[in-house]
């Protein structure tokens, strides 16, 4: 690792962990027992132990610091005496930072993030200083509505983090694909710009790094495209100063048409003005051969269908997802929330969506049967039973261009079901609002979900376990709480009126 260069990384939301009231202190107590003002104050003013982990910890308590530092040192020296570089995100609060008096003195939520990791600068080269830390180690914080920092600094960066080879990385989480970062029509990435410019501006600033969201936890392997624009925005990135780039989550196995996202995102992260229709039309022609151009309108269906994926499936309640998640399956008593990009006809984008899906399918069941015939017609097959696993004589030549082919069209039927019943769930959802057509809606939900069920999707991992996981297609999706959930309701409303 070291000879080729590379750097172990660790870290990320960590302090759930290490702050969990319940956790015991060396005189015995708890953490909350001993030290409730280590939490942060909440806007009411009144911590509760049930509650101390929705504000963000209170930056400003110097022991605190002491006992985060010291925390972090620990780890350093034992389970992660490998790492070079450590995330150190806040509590994932999505919006709230300590109140307290001294917290304010130090200015916005980003201040009081940019003060504790100047104190977590400073105790770390102190400790190398003195023996008990063996190597520089640098220092990630986040910057997002999550960790309640999005929004610059309104003081100066403290001094001894700038140039110190430690930076932000500003996650636009709920951004929108639809819209480049910068284009101005679009509110929502108007919002995250307006931000991120003003981080990269700051006079003698931090670095700054982007954590990008090409496969974010609630796409959950839908096979989602990103190329009309990641060329534009990372390029904007590196016009602002931006120093690295990293997003959430590589996919583990079976790309499939994320091979193109892969690709691309490696080399404009190496070169942001590389000639990217020229790196795209290479692509095409060395993964699929005669079948390029035919695999280019797919892909254009692919990314057509999916460009709305945050406004379906974003984090927070900003998302349709989220919104179906929240809900209890009976008779809602209020509209479902939609985004901008989706208000109009929420149905009819997922219906739309969903056809793109549909002829993406079409092309891929096509170009997969000439490739497999292709592939067949001067095949020179050896029958027999090889003695072992080494013998050539019996092995079939690799089917290239049918195999890629065949891992596209998994995904894009997956796709085609997650939209069609995430669509469906808009459309009983509003049925039963408006007590018009709401069961022949959840017999087509059923369907559909028992499709679902029949097969699975490729391995997925819960981190921090160490196990992997293959869930059938519905669970993947994150739909199937919401089908039972409607199923339930259905069912003992139907035995109360039996």
């Amino acid at each position: 690792q070291k000879k080729l260069g590379m750097i172990f990384k660790q870290g990320g939301h960590i302090f759930e962990k290490i702050l969990d009231p319940d956790n015991s202190l060396p005189s015995g107590k708890t953490i909350w027992e001993e030290h409730p003002e280590w939490y942060g104050l909440p806007k009411s003013g009144v911590r509760r132990k049930d509650e101390v982990l929705y504000t963000q910890f209170c930056m400003s308590n110097e022991e605190l610091l002491e006992y985060l530092c010291g925390e972090l040192l620990q780890r350093l020296q034992k389970e992660w005496y490998h790492v070079d570089r450590i995330d150190v995100w806040g509590f994932d609060t999505w919006g709230s930072c300590c109140q307290c008096e001294n917290c304010k003195a130090l200015g916005n939520a980003s201040d009081q993030t940019l003060h504790f990791m100047s104190y977590l600068r400073s105790y770390l080269d102190k400790a190398r200083e003195d023996g008990r830390l063996d190597r520089k180690v640098n220092l990630v914080f986040g910057a997002y509505e999550g960790t309640s920092n999005l929004k610059a600094p309104v003081n100066p960066i403290p001094e001894n983090i700038r140039n110190s080879g430690d930076y932000i990385s500003y996650a636009p989480i709920v951004r929108c694909f639809e819209h480049c970062f910068d284009d101005d029509q679009c509110a929502c990435n108007k919002y995250y710009n307006r931000h991120l410019t003003t981080w990269c501006s700051i006079p003698g600033g931090v670095s700054m790094g982007i954590n990008e969201y090409y496969n974010v936890s609630k796409f959950e392997d839908i096979p989602f495209l990103f190329t009309n624009t990641m060329v534009n925005d990372i390029r904007h990135y590196h016009r602002l100063g931006v120093k690295c780039m990293t997003y959430m989550h590589l996919p583990m196995i079976h790309w499939g048409m994320r091979n193109l996202t892969q690709m691309l995102y490696a080399r404009l992260c190496w070169d942001a003005n590389v000639d990217a229709q020229a790196l795209i039309a290479g692509y095409f022609k060395a993964r699929y051969g005669s079948h390029a151009e035919s695999m280019k309108i797919a892909y254009r269906y692919m990314e057509e269908a999916g460009k709305n994926c945050s406004s379906w499936r974003a984090w927070t309640m900003k998302s349709i997802l989220s919104h179906l998640q929240n809900w209890d399956g009976a008779k809602p008593d209020a509209p479902l929330f939609r985004d901008d990009h989706l208000e109009k006809d929420t149905v009819g984008a997922g219906v739309a969506a969903a056809s793109c899906y549909e002829e993406a399918v079409k092309i891929l069941e096509k170009e997969l049967c000439m490739a497999d015939d292709r592939y067949v017609k001067n095949l020179n097959c050896v029958a027999g039973v090889a003695l072992n696993p080494t013998d050539k004589r019996f092995k079939l030549p690799a089917n290239a261009y049918g195999d890629r082919i065949r891992e596209d069209l998994i995904y894009a039927r997956y796709g085609k079901d997650c939209m069609e019943l995430i669509t469906l769930f808009v459309a009983y959802y509003e049925a039963l609002e408006k007590n018009s057509g709401a069961e022949e809606l959840f017999e087509r939900i059923e369907a559909l979900a028992g499709k679902m069920q029949s097969y699975y999707i490729p391995i997925r991992y819960d981190n921090p376990e160490a196990e992997i996981h293959c869930d059938t297609a519905l669970k993947r999706s994150q739909l199937d709480e919401i089908y039972y959930r409607c199923k339930s309701v259905r069912i003992n409303r139907r035995g109360v009126e039996e």
